[in-house]
């Protein structure tokens, strides 16, 4: 997978998601980072935001972590953009290492 590829799927992804919301739901996406490289050990992280009808926030970082023998997906969601991006943080972190240990 290459950042651009993730980059056409997560837009994919929130058109989607647009379609399914409720009416009056507004869903963006704020930020797409990841490894321009084409090896294992990569990352791509993207952060959303739904603002609901109601006026509630949701934020979300999810990821896909390419690890040397696995796959992994990570998602953080929260009323508070620092937690989210924080709390997925810590997991990454974790899920990296253990994706990456060679058997």
């Amino acid at each position: 997978m290459t950042l651009e590829r993730f980059r056409r799927e997560q837009e994919e992804i929130l058109r989607a998601l647009e379609q399914r919301a409720a009416p009056g739901t507004r869903i963006k996406i704020l930020e797409i980072k990841g490894d321009e490289g084409s090896g294992p050990r990569r990352m791509f992280v993207v952060r959303r935001l739904t603002e609901h009808p109601n006026g509630t926030k949701e934020f979300r970082v999810s990821s896909t972590l390419l690890g040397v023998n696995h796959l992994a997906t990570l998602i953080s969601t929260s009323q508070d953009e620092q937690a989210a991006i924080a709390n997925h943080s810590v997991f990454a972190l974790a899920v990296m290492l253990f994706i990456n240990v060679q058997r």
